[in-house]
């Protein structure tokens, strides 16, 4: 007699529908297995995902990007009086970077780096676990980066892929750009970027409504409470309005100058800015194009999308 398995296969049919148009049942499918699993569930819907080549001719491409990234001409202004006040952060508690990088926080960091895809060098996260699985050479080699105030310069490097978002893919404007960084650069500024939310977090720098990019997972909340007002409404027969603010190229549109201006009026230290500076100072990517890659750019303005330090 077959046996039956009362295990759900939620793998047995693809999230593309036919000809890409998704029904209800393929969201209420995907919703299904992201509760189960939140990896599979999003790896199904990339794979799924149609994919394209940016055609567009490789000049243009180019000149978009080095005038994305040129150098702002904005001047950073005083904080408007609306804003709260950040609170006063006690001396002793201004240079979250100072001490030495600990090969347990190191450590800590490698565990939690997925197996994403990697950068110029080719190195991929597992080839790093593989090779210092405790994190004490990398440990030993932040704090020398530290100590010499020098980013060796493959560090400064990435491989930037486009991404198709909608509309017309002959608009430069419809392609998401993903740097793709090495390895053992994002793991440093990982390590960073460990260190300044810990300490935004424990000095109340970043506000109550921020869900996105925290170690607990704060976007279900927001989506939670969107949930429960649409049905609070519909109970009550209530009109229910819900705006939603998307900023065209946030990461890309921020100057570096307003970037470390925020950064001291939170009350961080100089020699913390400093550190953080080294990671921008003098970046650059090349774009992948179906012909190669494009000719190196400056990236003098904005975040690097992808980059571990982007959202923070």
């Amino acid at each position: 007699m077959e046996r039956r398995s009362n295990k759900k296969n939620y793998n047995k049919h693809s999230f593309k529908s036919t000809k890409n148009q998704r029904t209800k049942a393929d969201y209420q499918r995907i919703q299904r297995l992201y509760r189960v699993n939140r990896k599979k569930a999003f790896n199904q819907i990339v794979q799924d995902a149609e994919t394209k080549n940016c055609e567009i001719e490789e000049e243009t491409v180019v000149n978009h990007f080095k005038n994305v990234y040129a150098k702002s001409d904005r001047q950073s202004t005083p904080q408007p009086e609306c804003i709260p006040q950040y609170p006063e952060i006690s001396e002793d508690d201004k240079n979250p970077l100072g001490p030495a990088f600990t090969i347990s926080e190191v450590y800590e960091a490698l565990k939690k780096c997925s197996n994403s895809a990697p950068g110029p060098d080719s190195i991929t996260y597992a080839t790093l676990k593989k090779f210092d699985p405790s994190g004490a050479v990398f440990a030993a080699v932040f704090n020398a980066v530290k100590r010499l105030k020098h980013i060796p310069q493959a560090w400064d490097t990435s491989s930037t892929i486009l991404i198709f978002k909608k509309d017309d893919p002959s608009d430069i404007k419809n392609w998401r750009p993903i740097a793709l960084s090495n390895t053992i650069s994002k793991l440093y500024a990982s390590t960073i970027a460990k260190r300044i939310q810990s300490w935004a977090i424990r000095n109340k720098i970043i506000s109550k409504s921020q869900k996105g990019f925290m170690p607990f997972e704060g976007c279900l909340e927001h989506t939670f409470e969107i949930q429960t007002i649409i049905q609070h409404a519909k109970r009550n027969g209530n009109e229910t309005v819900i705006a939603w603010l998307d900023l065209y190229n946030a990461f890309g549109n921020l100057p570096h100058s307003s970037l470390f201006h925020t950064l001291e009026m939170s009350g961080l230290a100089a020699e913390t800015i400093d550190e953080i500076k080294l990671l921008y100072a003098n970046s650059t990517t090349s774009i992948r194009l179906p012909s190669g890659p494009s000719e190196s750019i400056l990236i003098e303005s904005g975040v690097k999308q992808g980059s571990n330090d982007s959202c923070h």
